[in-house]
């Protein structure tokens, strides 16, 4: 189940990627932080109209905290996969930033499917589901470090607040 939903999320990004029909559309990829740890994203913006673009993402998390118990040392291990969209729009050419900077705010949706493990040898417990939809807030920008690369920096809260927090990456202009 966790490949499959991998799977699908990435080929999602991958296949918006190649019916692509705009200049300004960014690939985009990273590592993020929330309060449980450090995921990896991928995420895909292209534009609908001048300053808003739609930005589908997703991101695989994979954590394992130890504790002591009952006179043994015990493993939780969590996985969780997330995706979603979001609209965004650029103030650029409102405030005239200049051309190696792209600014930011925007609100979406998302999704995470959450999965946790613990010793089987000991205590064995499983379970898994679904975070529910939640709503999104994003402040972000970009550097362009060339014409086609750039740094971008992202800051979210969600209203599944456990969640929050914000990612640094690479953005490719496709």
């Amino acid at each position: 189940m966790k490949i499959k939903l991998a799977l699908f999320s990435v080929a999602l990004c991958i296949g918006t990627v190649s019916h692509a029909q705009y200049n300004d559309s960014h690939l985009n990829a990273g590592l993020g932080v929330n309060s449980l740890g450090v995921p990896l994203y991928l995420s895909y913006d292209f534009p609908i109209v001048e300053d808003i673009n739609l930005s589908i993402w997703t991101s695989f998390q994979a954590t394992t905290d130890r504790y002591f118990y009952n006179g043994y040392d015990h493993k939780l291990k969590q996985t969780i996969f997330g995706f979603g969209v979001l609209s965004q729009y650029y103030i650029d050419r409102v405030v005239n930033l200049p051309e190696q900077f792209d600014v930011y705010g925007g609100l979406g949706l998302g999704f995470y499917v959450w999965q946790t493990n613990t010793d089987p040898l000991f205590d064995s417990y499983r379970d898994s589901g679904g975070g529910g939809v939640g709503i999104i807030g994003t402040v972000g920008g970009r550097y362009y470090i060339s014409s086609k690369v750039a740094l971008n920096l992202e800051i979210a809260a969600t209203s599944r607040n456990r969640l929050s927090g914000g990612h640094f990456g690479v953005s490719f202009k496709l």
